[in-house]
């Protein structure tokens, strides 16, 4: 199987603008809390969204800037309407010659975090970041596409399998 050495800016374009929500508008919203509260977006009103935030289109890889060993990607599907997200991520609009489950899941391999935490800067250690540039410069693997597709069709696969196991494993304890 034959990989192409290729930067992560050459498959994927930042997307999104910075937006001030709008008070009674309700919002799909992609935080780093959400992510570590069950990995499932927040639907509030733009009245307790106190900052910017950015408003990116349906199919993303959320990048977490801020403490990026802790791995807080979403690999976004949703096709509500309101997508916003803190600041705090980069969203990457996988280009269409490329599988956007495949990226996901290479950038949230241990090899390439610590590559991205090794290249995180900040005034203190429970505050590094990563910059956008350095992310979109960074070197990944890629195959071609049909071998991209059948390799992210079996990680989804176990993805699955691990989240039924967990459902299992909660009922359980219950």
């Amino acid at each position: 199987m034959k990989f192409k050495e290729m930067k992560l800016g050459d498959v994927c374009d930042i997307s999104g603008k910075s937006i001030k929500p709008v008070e009674n508008e309700q919002y799909t919203l992609y935080s780093l809390p959400a992510y570590d509260n069950g990995k499932t977006p927040e639907c509030v009103y733009g009245s307790s969204i106190k900052s910017n935030k950015i408003e990116f289109p349906e199919s993303v890889i959320l990048y977490n800037k801020l403490n990026v060993k802790n791995k807080r990607v979403w690999n976004v599907v949703n096709k509500n309407e309101n997508k916003l997200c803190s600041t705090e991520y980069i969203p990457l609009m996988v280009n269409n010659n490329y599988d956007k489950d495949y990226i996901y899941y290479y950038i949230i391999t241990e090899d390439f975090t610590n590559l991205m935490d090794g290249a995180s800067k900040g005034t203190s250690t429970s505050h590094q970041r990563i910059d956008a540039n350095v992310l979109l410069n960074s070197k990944i693997m890629v195959p071609k596409y049909e071998i991209q597709r059948k390799i992210s069709k079996i990680l989804r696969e176990i993805d699955a399998k691990i989240e039924l196991n967990n459902k299992i494993n909660k009922n359980l304890a219950s």
